[in-house]
């Protein structure tokens, strides 16, 4: 689970434009290959959790199931807004100096969806107010409840694939607002 979770996370950044150029990774459609690898790591964070036995972990997996059927579906319709702005489904495409262009045109629009990728930003990488990953009270955790058996290089795997998403999307969101 933590290498599939790590490898998915690493596959989806690579989708993503850096610093004004293109995404090492670029094509057609890559948006929806960008959700669905994000969808891939938490299965696979999800069926690990599980695989333990824990019933701490249980809870954990059901609750990361509740909101990520939440925090997808926003994701995916705030990309395909920007995706019809820029007539295109690559994310090199949609996060480029272009966007410029539609800030000019659509800037409440743009506004409201970044409004809603923050509350993802929140809910994806677990942190306050959606979920508190330094409490010690398993009953309110989300994330951080699901590797609590995990060690070694597994928890390493893990912690870095959250670090990788947490990168990725605050990637996503800087470049909206400064294309």
């Amino acid at each position: 689970g933590p290498i599939v979770t790590f490898s998915a996370s690493l596959a989806a950044t690579l989708l993503i434009p850096l610093s004004g150029m293109e995404a090492p990774v670029v094509f057609q459609g890559d948006l929806i290959v960008f959700a669905y690898l994000w969808g891939l790591a938490r299965f696979f964070t999800m069926t690990a959790a599980l695989d333990t036995g824990s019933a701490f972990e249980g809870m954990g997996a059901s609750r990361e199931a509740l909101f990520s059927c939440l925090a997808e579906p926003t994701l995916l319709l705030r990309l395909l807004t920007l995706a019809r702005e820029a007539s295109s489904f690559s994310l090199s495409d949609m996060l480029s100096v272009g966007l410029i262009r539609v800030w000019a045109f659509h800037a409440p629009a743009l506004c409201l969806v970044i409004a809603a990728l923050i509350v993802v930003f929140l809910t994806e990488n677990a942190r306050i107010p959606i979920d508190d990953p330094t409490t010690h009270l398993e009953l309110t955790m989300i994330h951080e409840v699901m590797v609590l058996d995990h060690g070694g290089p597994d928890l390493a795997l893990i912690e870095v694939a959250a670090a990788v998403k947490f990168f990725a999307l605050g990637t996503i969101l800087v470049r909206m607002v400064h294309p």
